[in-house]
């Protein structure tokens, strides 16, 4: 079970539909028209609407295994899931249908984000790598090494200038989107780092 919680006033609300625990969210808003995507380990993505003060399942996609993350465009028009399975799919999330479906083992898959532009995703993966995939084809664009093994986390700044990785082991890495160059390598946490975000300005990293 996923809870949606306002930031004014706490819990909004318990969202059914998700026997088993949930692995990734991600949320994007539209004009009047909020989207949360939740991925887990029952091997399902589903697509929530929130308008109008309801909440409404809009899709349900299928992996094979367990969903790893799960993250949505700016725009709201497109979602990309990992899984267990070691596959990438990329859903249209008007039509509801599967744009298609990437073979990426044998690594696993640990976290995704779109960049500002939506034009590329990013992935980072439990063998160090992080991968740059063009939206509309799913073909690599690029990659980088972390020097940590376990990306548990990943966000690009909203300039699009940066990409950040968190790890398991707790070290915070910034590289140069178009030079692939290592910025910043910093040990943060003794624990895993599970959530990564730039400030507005991009000069922040929470």
């Amino acid at each position: 079970m996923n809870s949606i919680w306002c930031c004014a006033w706490g819990k909004y609300k318990d969202v059914d539909g998700t026997d088993d625990a949930g692995c990734g969210v991600s949320s994007s808003s539209k004009g009047s028209i909020d989207f949360l995507i939740t991925g887990s380990v029952d091997e399902s993505v589903k697509v929530w609407m929130y308008k109008d003060r309801e909440i409404i399942l809009m899709h349900k996609f299928d992996h094979s295994l367990g969903v790893s993350s799960v993250a949505i465009n700016t725009k709201g028009t497109r979602c990309v899931s990992s899984s267990l399975d070691s596959s990438l799919c990329l859903w249209n999330l008007q039509s509801g249908k599967k744009m298609y479906s990437i073979d990426v083992g044998p690594i696993d898959i640990c976290c995704l984000d779109f960049s500002p532009d939506d034009n590329v995703f990013a992935c980072g993966s439990n063998s160090g790598k992080i991968t740059f995939h063009d939206v509309e084809s799913g073909k690599l664009k690029n990659s980088l090494m972390n020097e940590a093994i376990f990306i548990m986390s990943i966000a690009f700044s909203p300039d699009g200038h940066s990409v950040a990785s968190g790890t398991m082991g707790g070290i915070i890495t910034t590289f140069d989107v178009a030079t692939g160059k290592m910025l910043h390598a910093m040990q943060s946490h003794t624990m895993a780092i599970r959530s990564l975000c730039f400030s507005p300005d991009s000069k922040l990293l929470v």
